[in-house]
């Protein structure tokens, strides 16, 4: 199910500041601002809010502009109200740098406040773009390939999470490392998850030795070979290094084995 989170900010009577969830409304459909803005504006009179509402705050997606723009008798101005996610900014500019889009219009939207939500949409779709000409899967290891490390770890993570067979074989590989420790799924990136490239990137360094006999074992098959995107020690160098252009917008703490 679809949920909508609306939370008040305000400060109360002692000036202290207060943060209070007045919803979690189901959108009953796809996250379109109309229906967005059906279930805020119910929440708002049900509060009677009305038009005491200073801001309001919310991703940067052009359908968080439509839902606000559509409330009613609000008479909602979003050119001083419309306040924006200064972490979803950050996040898209991760995303574009990793997936390889060009941001230059970033830069332009630094220097034009009007015109930043047309470029932070401008990015969102390139980015949807890129991933929409991934779903082939042989058009998405060539794809990702480009990318660097962090696509050739992608492909790699794929390649054993791609049959049970391949999984299990992982985990041998595992066990022939150390046969003490546990043993550990893989973690690929992508998705609505925020910190998905650092968490597959930590849990791959934290794997490297089993990954790179799983590498081995699959470096010439006849049918699946991983040459291509077979990790080399330069690639794990780099990867391991917050500062390298493959990871340096996605990395909240540096990496280690």
């Amino acid at each position: 199910m679809d949920l909508l989170g609306i939370i008040a900010h305000f400060i109360d009577e002692d000036w202290k500041h207060q943060n209070t969830l007045l919803a979690l409304s189901p959108t009953r459909g796809s996250h379109t601002g109309e229906n967005m803005s059906e279930q805020l504006l119910h929440v708002i009179n049900d509060y009677q809010l009305g038009n005491n509402i200073e801001f309001y705050a919310a991703d940067n997606a052009y359908n968080n502009d439509t839902a606000i723009r559509l409330l009613g008798d609000l008479d909602v101005n979003l050119h001083k109200q419309r306040l924006r996610c200064a972490a979803h900014i950050i996040n898209l500019v991760c995303k574009a740098i990793l997936v390889g889009v060009d941001v230059d219009c970033l830069q332009d939207a630094c220097n034009n406040a009007n015109a930043l939500a047309e470029d932070e949409d401008t990015v969102d779709k390139a980015i949807t773009t890129f991933r929409a000409t991934v779903r082939d899967d042989k058009a998405a290891l060539a794809a990702w390939h480009r990318k660097g490390p962090v696509g050739k770890l992608h492909n790699l993570v794929l390649h054993v999470k791609s049959s049970p067979a391949r999984r299990h074989l992982f985990e041998n590989k595992q066990k022939e490392v150390d046969p003490e420790l546990p043993v550990y799924k893989l973690v690929v990136n992508g998705g609505i998850r925020w910190n998905s490239t650092y968490d597959m990137i930590a849990r791959a360094l934290k794997l490297k030795d089993a990954l790179e006999l799983y590498q081995y074992a699959f470096r010439h098959d006849a049918d699946n070979p991983i040459d291509k995107d077979e990790l080399t020690p330069d690639d794990w160098l780099e990867l391991r290094q917050p500062t390298t252009r493959s990871t340096r917008c996605s990395m909240a703490k540096p990496l280690s084995a």
